[in-house]
């Protein structure tokens, strides 16, 4: 179970980088996770919420509105 919460952890961190612009998929490497929906704002938004990580909110919101 522990193995599960680490895999959905880096899904959700790939997810964030991607989409905040910290990271290209290359730069995941040739193979990595990512959450289903994962360009997402909102389930990303909703995700950190519950981790309560609210830098990386305020980024992702930052981010979303640059977006839209």
């Amino acid at each position: 179970m522990k193995n599960m919460k680490i895999d959905t952890d880096k899904s959700y961190d790939n997810a964030y980088r991607l989409y905040v612009g910290e990271a290209d998929y290359p730069d995941l490497g040739e193979m990595f996770l990512l959450p289903t929906d994962h360009r997402n704002a909102d389930k990303l938004l909703r995700y950190y919420e519950d981790q309560e990580e609210y830098e990386r909110c305020a980024q992702i919101v930052k981010h979303k509105t640059i977006k839209q």
